[in-house]
């Protein structure tokens, strides 16, 4: 069985707080990743689904 290092994305995509949440959710389509690392300064804050962009849009 693979163990999580052979699996993961090691491209780490990131936004800030402060980031729109339909650029999150374009970075996202982008990257080809379901989930982005926000960040303030050089500390993770959250870690925001793409799931949640879609909600916060109205969407599901």
């Amino acid at each position: 069985m693979a163990n999580v290092g052979e699996i993961c994305n090691r491209e780490v995509v990131f936004a800030t707080r402060e980031t729109p949440i339909i650029t999150a959710a374009k970075l996202m389509r982008q990257h080809h990743v379901g989930t982005i690392v926000i960040v303030e300064q050089t500390e993770l804050t959250k870690i925001v689904a793409r799931e949640q962009t879609r909600e916060a849009q109205g969407r599901r």
